[in-house]
């Protein structure tokens, strides 16, 4: 049975989360959830470079199956194969863990925003993410791709290089199976 996505608010999105929710609708599915292999072998996504993948083994232990090469541009350094977390200040772990558990165990997808810096440059994007599922092991995944279009940078005097500095889940998108309680 096809679902159809509601496409979300355009004040808090932009055209380019809208069109990833359309690329992910369009793959094929079994169920609600398209699988892993069905994600990568389907036309890339325009964006292709800003797309990274969770493999969600538990809430505490999420790995970077895939980081586009246009974010690492933006972190300066590759993250493929590396844990989540150490991404995340330790105050925004939780919450980032939160966010992506709770998107492969509804499943849902989410749009949240994150807060990064680098040396200098404070940033501010609207990510998106939508749940996949492993054909052979069934464990979950989350594909996400994080937004050129709402991007804000600010330039700051402070030292301080952490690459992601905070989270807010701005909406769950529902799939089909519901939302979480906030």
């Amino acid at each position: 049975m096809e679902t159809d996505l509601p496409l979300s608010d355009p004040l808090i999105t932009s055209r380019d989360i809208e069109d990833f929710i359309a690329h992910w609708r369009a793959i094929p599915k079994e169920g609600l959830i398209p699988g892993l292999r069905a994600f990568l072998d389907f036309p890339p996504f325009k964006l292709q470079s800003e797309v990274v993948i969770y493999d969600v083994v538990s809430l505490s232990d999420i790995r970077i199956r895939l980081f586009g090469t246009g974010l690492s541009m933006v972190v300066g350094r590759e993250l493929t194969g590396t844990d989540m977390f150490q991404q995340f200040r330790p105050e925004a772990r939780a919450e980032a863990g939160r966010i992506v558990w709770a998107a492969v165990h509804k499943p849902c997808g989410y749009i949240r925003r994150l807060e990064m810096s680098r040396g200098a440059v404070k940033t501010s994007a609207l990510s998106v993410g939508l749940p996949l599922r492993h054909e052979l092991s069934g464990r979950m995944a989350v594909a996400a791709f994080l937004s050129r279009m709402d991007r804000t940078v600010v330039y700051t005097t402070a030292l301080e290089s952490s690459f992601l500095t905070g989270v807010k889940l701005m909406q769950w998108v529902d799939i089909g199976a519901g939302a979480p309680e906030a």
